[in-house]
Order: C-alpha cells, then sequence, then structure tokens
C-alpha cells in the first residue's frame, strides 16, 4: 500500500470521524471472530514458524479488532490470532488470550479498507491474493464513491491505494474479466501466475471478428427512453461506465438493453 496514500483525508471527504483507539489491553481468544472479509482475499497459509517466533520472544505486535456484538472482530493480525490459538490448544493457560487494541471504525468499507491496508504491508502476497485484492478495493472505492461521495477514477484510486502502475491495473481488469473459474482456482493454488493468468484471459477476450452485426431493433428499448430516463439510468451506473473501454461498453449496453 502507497505509504503517501493519506487515508484519514479519504474519509474526511465523507464527513467521517477519526477512528477512536482504546489502549492495549488481553482479550480471550473466545472472544475474538475471525473477519469474514479477510477469507475473501487472503490466505492464512502456515503459521508455524510465526508460532516458535512468539513462543521464543512474544508477540511484538498486538492485533486490532473492532467491536462486534459482545465480543471483538479481527481488523489486522488473523496469522498471529491463529498462531496463538493453535499455542492455545498445545499448551494451554498462557496463550488463552491476546495482547489486542480496539479500534471503533465508522463503516464496513473503512473496516474492509483496513483489512487490505494491514494485509498489504504485513508480508508478500501471492499472485492470486494481489488480484483480489485490487478486486477488492476496487469495489470499496465503488462503494464509496456512491454512498460517500469520494472523488476520483475508481482504478486511479486503487492504483494510488496499491502503488500499482495503470498498466498492472489493466492486466489485472482483463484477469479478472476474462479468466475462467478453473484457472482462476489454478492462479490460486499456484500452478500458473499472472503472467500466464493475462494471456489465458486473452484468449477469452471477443474479437471484431466474432461480434455479431448490428440489428435494427438493438437499441430499441434505449431508443424508447425519455432523455431524463436514459440520463437517470445511465447516472446511477456513472461508477461501471467510467473504467470500461469502448468493447467493454458496447457489450455492457448490448446486456442491458439486448440485440445482437
Amino acid at each position: 500500500m502507497a505509504k503517501n496514500f493519506d487515508f484519514g483525508d479519504l474519509f474526511l471527504q465523507s464527513g467521517a470521524v477519526a477512528p477512536k483507539q482504546d489502549g492495549l489491553r488481553r482479550i480471550p481468544l473466545h472472544s475474538i471472530d475471525m473477519n469474514e472479509f479477510n477469507a475473501d482475499v487472503y490466505e492464512i497459509g502456515d503459521v508455524s514458524a510465526l508460532e516458535a517466533s512468539i513462543e521464543a520472544v512474544g508477540l511484538e505486535s498486538p492485533i486490532i479488532v473492532t467491536p462486534n456484538g459482545e465480543g471483538y472482530r479481527i481488523l489486522s493480525g488473523h496469522r498471529r490470532y491463529s498462531a496463538f490459538c493453535s499455542l492455545y490448544e498445545k499448551h494451554g493457560a498462557p496463550y488463552e488470550s491476546i495482547p489486542a487494541v480496539v479500534t471503533i471504525v465508522n463503516s464496513k468499507e473503512e473496516e474492509r479498507l483496513r483489512l487490505v491496508m494491514s494485509n498489504a504491508t504485513a508480508r508478500e502476497l501471492s499472485d492470486f491474493e494481489k488480484l483480489m485484492q485490487y478486486s477488492e478495493v476496487k469495489e470499496l472505492f465503488a462503494a464509496m464513491k456512491k454512498k460517500e461521495g469520494i472523488a476520483g477514477r475508481l482504478r486511479e484510486l486503487a492504483c494510488k491505494f496499491l502503488e500499482l502502475s495503470s498498466g498492472q491495473a489493466a492486466r489485472y481488469d482483463v484477469i479478472l474479466k476474462g479468466l475462467s473459474l478453473e484457472d482462476l482456482q489454478r492462479l490460486r493454488d499456484g500452478e500458473i501466475g499472472l503472467t500466464q493468468a493475462y494471456q489465458l484471459a486473452c484468449k477469452k477476450q471477443p474479437t471484431p471478428k466474432a461480434e455479431k452485426k448490428k440489428d435494427s431493433s438493438r437499441y430499441q428499448a434505449m431508443r424508447k427512453m425519455k432523455p431524463e430516463e436514459l440520463a437517470q439510468f445511465l447516472w446511477e451506473h456513472v461508477e461501471e461506465i467510467e473504467e470500461m473501454s469502448k468493447a467493454e461498453l458496447l457489450e455492457w449496453i448490448r446486456g442491458e438493453f439486448g440485440g445482437d
């Protein structure tokens, strides 16, 4: 994640207040839940080396949690929490609670972005995690543009947040759009890398020769719309449209209004 990305300013645009932090405390493991959003993007992986480090020198950095009903939900530290759970199973009482800092966030979008922040700087991510992380960040910024009015184009915001070049982001978009579920699983399993995934996704993209001929009824539904109705429809989908190429926009219009 970009070191110079002003996370505070991002949320101040929407009128949000800065998150409040409580002091360091020890929280019982049974009072803490994994964050469901973390599993959508990141792998926990092998924590045996982390377990050994904790046993040798203790936990160097507390986890960060947010209130969740009568307990807490993790914002940062899923691997550390998993290591503590494993140590508790092996050794009992010394590991029944974990050092944690409680942070109160203002929205689900902020919570998910903080998850990305903690994972992006904690360790080297797999190719699959990098791809899913980019998809997650774009989705979050789209929601924030619609809900909270933050400024900027989605791809540009994601690139700045994750320190990606526009070229790399464009490759991610091609992979996300064109890669089959089978090949996405192969990427997740480490059988292929991003370069091969991009090549496979490119083969799925329609070529001009593959496009169907225009039909006189293609945009019949659009033609029947009043100017105000068409303007409203396009305004509601502006976040999607601004990220599309000409070919993607044409395909999207066909899907929305029918026609060959």
